[in-house]
């Protein structure tokens, strides 16, 4: 699956959801959100408050593809 297709089911799943923030109580906006860890990031499509800022990491990504990418930064940058 490519990051477009990607973002797309993110998308959609936050709109049948119709996720709220817990700080502000306003539903949640799917936009694009820098990621950085230690040197490195990237863009990725996540639902965000459009008030505060606070973002919904669903927990797939965060355990899956973003342990992932720290996993592979970390190894580059030790030389591994």
């Amino acid at each position: 699956m490519d990051s477009r297709e990607q973002a797309m089911e993110q998308e959609s799943a936050v709109k049948e959801r119709r996720w709220i923030c817990g700080r502000c109580k306003r539903p949640l906006e799917v936009e694009s959100v820098p990621t950085r860890y230690a040197h490195g990031g990237l863009l990725m499509q996540l639902a965000r408050c459009p008030q505060c800022g606070l973002t919904l990491v669903p927990k797939p990504l965060a355990e899956g593809r973003m342990v992932d990418m720290q996993k592979r930064m970390e190894e580059t940058w030790n030389g591994v």
